[in-house]
């Protein structure tokens, strides 16, 4: 047995597998919407089943090695079909054309019924319905959502070798098809695929009463058995609440996209193109002819004494990441450095002509629960990791400003109350909780103990507390010792005993680390503080699942806060003719008009607050806010990426 809310002054009834089965199996079909209103009204609907057929290739790009790709904005609706579940039977009705006024209105009103609509990866759908207007129903179950959140970290591997491998195989395990397979539903509609040609529609052996029936049994079944599988695991209310309402507010952030300084980025590229070649010259001496070459970096370090530094998750690894971390080691990182910086604006994906639609706005695909945290990813094009000059290039429409509203030192609060750390949620609620932590650390540590005099020496307070921060985040994300003698430019002995010395601070949340970390390998899984789970990989042992067992409880429970925080958005921003153009870790970037920037920022931060103070009232919530009317920029910097192709011009 399970609750499923019905419409019916919502009431809630128990459901069965076998009380829908019957249902299923007494079917009528409507002509017209208003019937399907009218048995909505008069019955109690337990579900409504939502499947639409669309054209995702008139307008579909064709990326490298083969990749087919459609833009959100490009979705064209073919066919709708409904099915209202009531107890007493089933009422579907399928609409072939979408071209008058009056059936979108009355497809709008059936649509806004307070029922649940069950569809598979609606994402897709939610594209159609705004192509012609239509506004998505305000609660849906997608069973792709569904078992993606289920299966966290199953398909996660550092095997880089076999990541398409493993990501084919997820989408596999996440197709409609093998969800039936796996919950035993009769896999009646095992090759209902969404994206169609007209064509297809038009064939003899088509009937669409007939596919809408089958689909409706299977999405039905479908929808019981993994609420059921849910609740056992104490994950349902996090997918009703969180997730499933993430759907939309994921899908609408693709579907407005954000409008792109062309002009701008194709000049940034030129520079780049032109001054390339000068500084690979400026490598030669060095032994490098190809900056690309790992053969070649690995003999220079080492020749210095200095390749460990580039020692990163297994590997020598020379990205940007590591070699901004490494910028002061030697004059040779500079330079890679600043050639890493010139391939990322040649090779940005933000400016290929295939992803910017004729409004000169870029769409990308937000993908949910797309990383193993719980957190967003994004493709087509890739636009999570901007640097601050890239990010230059998102501009406002005309009349419109940008502002960006982030968490402030969020994941250490959270870790404070997942890991009931009392000490550490007070150091949070000061308002800065690396300053407090300073303030205890150094009141600890003489500067004339051997043990850190390297780092603290002769140090302002503002330098104690960047220790703190990165001390802090190697707690929660499981920087080793090594890792963190790298970072401060000591050796492993000293930023082991400095390690110590700083988690000695916090023997609560130590020790309930080592509580869940033990739960975690006995379970194969640990949860957000909403019962999400992480599990431990079917494809092998990451080599740091100790790690991310201790990360997963407050990574994906910052996650959960802040997609609390959006789905409120997503709803109230319509009101100030705003939107949410990117998630961004713990920021949202938001466009609105110029006139109500200032009212929209103080609505995202009340909201955020709330948000975050709802799951965790223990917390003092902080966020910090920018905006501009000239292009999205990080704390006012709106000419960095001039400033950066006039800088590189001139130092050549």
């Amino acid at each position: 047995m399970i609750n499923v809310l019905i419409s019916n002054n919502g009431l809630e009834q128990h459901v069965t597998v076998d009380q829908l089965d019957k249902a299923t199996r007494q079917v009528s079909y409507c002509e017209c919407i208003d019937e399907m209103i009218k048995f909505a009204n008069a019955e109690k609907i337990i579900i409504a089943t939502l499947h639409i057929k669309y054209d995702s290739t008139h307008k579909q790009l064709s990326l490298v090695k083969g990749i087919k790709h459609t833009k959100p904005c490009d979705f064209v609706p073919l066919e709708v079909s409904i099915c209202l579940v009531a107890i007493s039977g089933c009422k579907i009705i399928v609409i072939p054309t979408f071209n008058n006024q009056r059936l979108l209105s009355d497809l709008q009103e059936l649509l806004n019924l307070p029922i649940m609509f069950v569809g598979h990866n609606l994402q897709f759908s939610w594209y159609s319905l705004w192509q012609i207007g239509v506004e998505p129903p305000s609660r849906c179950w997608d069973t792709y959502i569904a078992e993606r959140s289920m299966s966290l970290g199953v398909f996660n591997s550092t095997d880089r070798e076999n990541k398409k491998k493993f990501i084919a195989q997820q989408e596999e395990f996440l197709s409609l098809g093998h969800c039936c397979l796996r919950y035993r539903v009769p896999n009646i509609m095992l090759n209902s695929s969404h994206s169609v040609v007209p064509e297809e529609l038009k064939s003899s052996t088509y009937r669409p009463h007939l596919a809408a029936r089958k689909l409706a049994f299977v999405l039905a079944k479908l929808f019981v058995k993994q609420s059921r599988k849910a609740e056992g695991q104490g994950v349902l209310k996090h997918l009703q609440d969180i997730e499933m309402r993430w759907v939309m507010t994921n899908a609408r952030m693709g579907w407005h996209g954000m409008l792109i300084d062309q002009n701008k980025g194709m000049h940034a590229k030129k520079v780049a193109r032109r001054v390339r070649g000068n500084f690979i010259e400026r490598l030669n001496p060095y032994g490098i002819e190809n900056p690309r070459s790992q053969c070649q970096l690995k003999d220079y370090f080492r020749l210095g004494g200095l390749l460990d530094y580039f020692w990163s998750k297994g590997t020598y690894r020379f990205d940007r990441e590591i070699l901004k971390e490494n910028i002061d080691l030697d004059g040779v990182v500079e330079v890679l450095l600043q050639l890493s910086r010139l391939d990322d604006i040649e090779n940005l994906q933000l400016l290929n002509p295939l992803f910017i639609s004729e409004e000169g706005r870029v769409h990308p695909m937000h993908i949910q629960l797309g990383a193993a945290t719980g957190r967003q990813s994004c493709k087509y094009p890739f636009v999570l990791g901007l640097s601050r000059e890239q990010r230059n290039l998102i501009v406002p429409s005309t009349d419109h400003a940008i502002c960006e509203i982030d968490y402030s030192q969020i994941e250490p609060g959270v870790a404070g109350v997942v890991f009931d750390d009392k000490r550490l949620i007070k150091m949070y609620n000061t308002g800065d909780v690396y300053t407090a932590m300073a303030d205890l650390f150094l009141d600890g540590v003489s500067v004339g103990e051997s043990l850190f005099s390297t780092y603290l020496h002769n140090e302002t307070r503002l330098k104690s507390r960047n220790l703190m921060k990165v001390c802090t985040l190697g707690l929660i994300y499981g920087l080793s010792a090594f890792g963190l003698s790298r970072k401060l430019r000591i050796d492993e002995a000293s930023a082991a005993s400095l390690m110590d010395k700083f988690n000695s601070m916090f023997p609560d949340l130590i020790n309930n680390q080592e509580i869940i970390v033990a739960q975690g390998h006995e379970r194969g899984y640990v949860e957000t503080a909403t019962g999400l789970r992480r599990y431990v990989s079917t494809k092998g042992s990451t080599g740091h699942d100790k790690n991310w067992m201790k990360n997963h409880p407050v990574q994906g429970s910052a996650a959960v806060v802040f997609k609390d925080a959006g789905n409120h958005l997503d709803k109230v921003l319509k009101e100030y003719n705003a939107h949410i153009i990117l998630p961004l870790h713990d920021s949202f970037v938001v466009e609105a008009p110029i006139k109500q920037i200032d009212d929209v920022v103080d609505l995202v931060s009340e909201v955020m607050c709330s948000a975050l103070k709802r799951h965790f009232p223990e917390l003092a919530p902080q966020v910090s806010a920018g905006k501009s009317t000239v292009n999205w920029n990080k704390d006012g910097e709106e000419a960095a990426l001039d400033q950066w192709t006039e800088g590189i011009e001139k130092l050549l």
